[in-house]
């Protein structure tokens, strides 16, 4: 299995987390990802060919159920080592979905909250409301402190809508900084299946952790590659 990238401790593969995961012979000591949600999440885009107030819908591939992240559980509960921690993101409306699918798993130790200040005019349609939070589902395999004493469960850290190459709602380095440097020490290695466009390896990378990242868009491996390497 040919990496897409691997530099300076970071390693990047192009495919189905499905047919990754079981090729890996790792020990890894976080997973910290955004899953599909299971939402079918349609974003409010301005399309700078109409109107000023005209917005159109731009969607995010795969996300209209939860079933690649049942499907992954087992395959990461086999690479996460003991005693070691899990985060996972996850839409307000499918939470307790979602939560349930790592419960089989992993012992649920709370509910994070990602606050992202004001979103301006983004965000989900079908909706109504604009959602400008963000839940984080944090799960521990066996038992480990966290390397802060006890953090807040609410996180903020203003979202301000730049738009990402490939991913409409690109989580923030500062934001995947901060759960990395809860739950890993200096050279521990993080895991993220779903990575999209790398924020969790770029954050990883300046923290001085080991990482991998998956994504079965070609795109996204090509822009997480640029945003590690630099």
């Amino acid at each position: 299995m040919t990496p897409y990238h691997d530099a300076d401790g970071i390693t990047i593969y192009h495919g189905d987390v499905r047919d990754i995961l079981p090729a890996l012979d790792i020990a890894a000591d976080l997973v910290l990802t955004d899953p599909p949600y299971g939402i079918g999440y349609v974003s409010g885009t301005k399309d700078a060919s109409r109107p000023r107030q005209h917005f159109m819908a731009a969607g995010i591939v795969g996300d209209e159920s939860l079933n690649t992240m049942r499907e992954a559980m087992p395959l990461l509960d086999r690479l996460l080592a003991a005693d070691r921690h899990a985060y996972f993101f996850a839409a307000p409306a499918r939470i307790g979905e979602a939560t349930d699918v790592v419960a089989q798993y992993w012992r649920v130790k709370n509910l994070l909250v990602w606050d992202k200040g004001c979103m301006g005019r983004r965000g989900d349609l079908v909706a109504g409301y604009g959602t400008n939070f963000e839940m984080v589902i944090y799960a521990a395999k066996g038992m480990r402190p966290l390397a802060r004493p006890r953090p807040l469960a609410v996180y903020r850290y203003d979202w301000f809508a730049k738009r990402d190459p490939v991913h409409p709602m690109v989580k923030p380095v500062p934001l995947m900084s901060w759960l990395i440097g809860n739950s890993t020490r200096q050279g521990e290695l993080v895991i993220d299946p779903f990575m999209g466009s790398g924020p969790t390896l770029r954050a990883a990378r300046d923290l001085g952790r080991r990482a991998i990242g998956i994504d079965i868009d070609e795109r996204s491996c090509e822009v997480a590659a640029k945003r590690v390497g630099g």
